[in-house]
């Protein structure tokens, strides 16, 4: 199998050149049995430092959760290439990515409403991804909110970050004629949470949560949501008459 815990550890515990920041490009084009701890690894070597990993996934059987889960916790951006993509413009747009400030320190202000951290409130809203990656030039960022409770839909949401020019505030009208009909946002938006959850960030549980806790949330989601996890999946039922 792939080897990678033991070749990361060593790039990203080595000391960096003192004045520089330090880009980490990881290409993979398979699966490990550990894809837990090499995430938890690259958090606990990005997290308030210069360095950032960018991943790059090649190949049909590549781990998506792997590739998309280094990069988040890496505070850089996952790439795909399968087998008929070219790989030198994937290649490119992570090296223009890495060589260029982000968007750092990204929250959402959701009109008022508290976000939930550990117990819930009366009234509140789940966000997805709880703690918002940094967000480069050209790329989009996808953060989700369930309102819990008798909580009326905001007039606006606030999105603040940290820019390379400074602090930057942008507040976005919510419209009512922009609502979409269904449950696909919601399902959308579990998977997301449950995400969060499964890859040990503890999300809006908090880090503290119990795995007693983080579990019943996750089997909570996934049976409201019909969603497969680390704790639900499908039973197919074949049912028989005469």
């Amino acid at each position: 199998g792939t080897e990678l815990k033991k070749p990361l550890e060593f790039v990203l515990k080595a000391k960096p050149i003192k004045g520089y920041s330090r880009q980490v490009f990881v290409l993979t084009d398979g699966e490990v049995s550990n894809t837990q701890q090499i995430i938890d690894l690259v958090k606990g070597c990005c997290s308030g430092s210069d360095t950032r990993v960018f991943a790059l996934g090649v190949g049909d059987s590549v781990s998506q959760h792997l590739v998309q889960g280094m990069a988040r916790a890496g505070n850089g951006t996952a790439q795909f290439v399968l087998n008929s993509d070219d790989i030198g413009a994937k290649v490119l747009l992570q090296l223009k990515q890495a060589i260029q400030p982000s968007l750092s320190e990204v929250s959402i202000e959701w009109g008022g409403v508290e976000k939930r951290q550990g117990k819930p409130t009366e009234a509140c809203v789940l966000q997805a991804p709880y703690d918002v990656p940094p967000v480069f030039d050209s790329q989009h960022f996808l953060i989700y909110g369930i309102f819990e409770g008798n909580v009326p839909v905001p007039e606006s949401v606030t999105i603040t970050a940290k820019s390379p020019d400074g602090p930057l505030s942008i507040q976005l009208p919510v419209k009512p004629e922009h609502k979409i009909k269904g449950k696909l946002i919601h399902t959308l938006a579990a998977r997301a949470l449950i995400r969060d959850i499964e890859e040990g960030e503890g999300g809006y549980l908090g880090t503290g949560a119990g795995k007693n806790v983080l579990k019943q949330e996750v089997v909570r989601l996934g049976t409201k949501y019909q969603l497969a996890s680390t704790h639900t999946s499908f039973v197919a039922v074949e049912k028989r008459t005469g």
